[in-house]
């Protein structure tokens, strides 16, 4: 054989240089630039691929394994320059997707304004702009988003932290479908231009932002919309209105003690999410009131969400022989303390949903106390169309909750058409406990198979 020739055949193949430009510049584009920039020393040919990477996200691992107060001005400058060359020798692309994420201060403003420029200017389709400072409110010490961003066709996602969303003229965002707003100052006006200004919007997320008291979607595209307060509301009015007729999915997470949700006008509404921001659980006759109002304006949405504060506030509600508004949903999901009061307001919610075919009941190991002498263990009606049951977190592996247990026994015979239950252990515990975890399994058997049921229902321990 020639010696070339196996000289050749021996030499093992590089097939990642093999690959054609278009397709390693692909895997390029999913790592974060200062990863990417690093394959410019492997050869020529390889110099100059990251820079036509369509996707650029800027960031670093050392600002948030850190409280910012331990970083140096001098870490931040560096990725700032960073970000700046590497803008310089990038090349005229289409950008799928633009992202920076980083601690900011004011005299980074005039760099963001170029950033976001060179944005606009390649056409990304993503934009996220994560700044991260202390959330103290004040807006001066906030980067005003320019001009040019909110003029933008080729803008489809758009992620904001920490700015300030104050346009002087209209917002131009023809093909915006997600905005993600966070720790923002939003003002009512402009809340209102970007509703208008977004015709195919489909997703509309607000957490931690202020400045506006008024939601109103007439939109027909927008699907998904999540609400959460922050627990200092700063400038916040102390009524959120929204009005979205075509709405399909809300989450919203209240700071009830300043602050009162009104929903109106929501009849397509599927799915809502409800919680609360408590953080002296003072149950005065306000936040008494703002619950019942939530359960009652979503009393026609199928899908039901109860989230751990809420729950515990609905609790109160429900030992002081609150009547249920019946409702008709046909899926719940609910977060519960593991005390004997979680079954007195989750019979409250039974009773009050006749047409349920799925409950899924998740336990917290964190409660508050609930005074009350006479706690009610058993349903006044049968749940004629209750098919799935899932209960889960509420073992350990020195502990069976037995509040769950009788709940499990309540709807094993009241459900004549169950078909299934579903208990999961808690998820916190490793295998280290497991032989306690098996025990604590051996248990639950024994007293689910002891109990009365109305239905061939499997019952499954996982």
């Amino acid at each position: 054989m020639n010696k070339r020739y196996k000289r050749i055949k021996e030499t093992p193949m590089d097939r990642l240089s093999a690959l054609p430009d278009c397709l390693i510049i692909h895997i390029l584009s999913l790592l974060e630039v200062k990863q990417s920039a690093i394959t410019a020393l492997l050869s020529k040919r390889w110099q100059f691929l990251w820079t036509q990477s369509p996707r650029l996200i800027f960031s670093d691992k050392r600002f948030w394994l850190q409280p910012r107060s331990r970083l140096q001005p001098r870490e931040v400058q560096d990725f700032v320059n960073r970000v700046n060359r590497t803008l310089v020798i990038y090349g005229q692309n289409d950008l799928d997707t633009f992202e920076v994420e980083f601690p900011y201060s004011k005299s980074y403003s005039p760099d963001l304004d170029v950033w976001v420029g060179f944005a606009v200017k390649n056409k990304a389709k993503q934009v996220s702009l994560l700044l991260n400072h202390f959330r103290d409110g004040e807006v001066d010490n906030m980067y005003t988003l320019p001009r040019t961003m909110f003029r933008s066709a080729h803008l489809n996602r758009l992620t904001l932290r920490g700015c300030v969303v104050a346009p002087l003229g209209t917002i131009e965002w023809p093909s915006l479908t997600e905005l993600s707003i966070e720790d923002s100052k939003v003002e009512q006006h402009v809340m209102d231009k970007m509703l208008s200004g977004c015709p195919v919007l489909r997703c509309l997320v607000l957490i931690y932002c202020w400045g506006f008291d008024r939601l109103e979607v007439s939109s027909k595209g927008l699907y998904e919309l999540r609400v959460s307060d922050p627990e200092d509301l700063y400038f916040t009015s102390p009524l959120l209105q929204i009005s979205a007729p075509y709405l399909h999915t809300l989450s919203v997470t209240l700071y009830p003690k300043e602050r009162k949700l009104c929903l109106e006008n929501t009849p397509s509404l599927v799915r809502a999410t409800l919680d609360f921001v408590i953080v002296d659980w003072e149950f005065n006759e306000e936040l008494i009131s703002n619950a019942k109002d939530l359960l009652y304006n979503i009393r026609h949405v199928k899908v039901v969400d109860l989230r751990y504060s809420y729950m515990q506030v609905l609790t109160s509600v429900a030992i002081n022989d609150y009547q249920f508004p019946q409702s008709a949903r046909t899926c719940l999901l609910v977060e519960v303390p593991l005390e004997e009061s979680s079954i007195h307001v989750l019979v409250g919610l039974l009773e009050s949903s006749p047409k349920l075919e799925s409950l899924v009941i998740e336990g917290s190991h964190t409660y508050l106390p609930c005074a009350c002498l006479d706690w009610k263990t058993d349903l006044d009606c049968d749940l004629l169309h209750l098919k799935s049951v899932v209960i889960k977190d509420f073992t350990g592996p020195d502990v069976v909750c037995e509040q769950m247990l009788m709940m499990a026994k309540i709807l094993l015979n009241k459900a004549p058409t169950l078909e299934k239950m579903v208990f999961f252990h808690n998820k916190s515990f490793t295998s280290s406990s497991q032989p306690a975890v098996n025990e604590s399994s051996f248990k639950i058997a024994q007293a689910l198979l002891s109990y009365p049921r109305s239905s061939k229902a499997v019952i499954l321990l996982k």
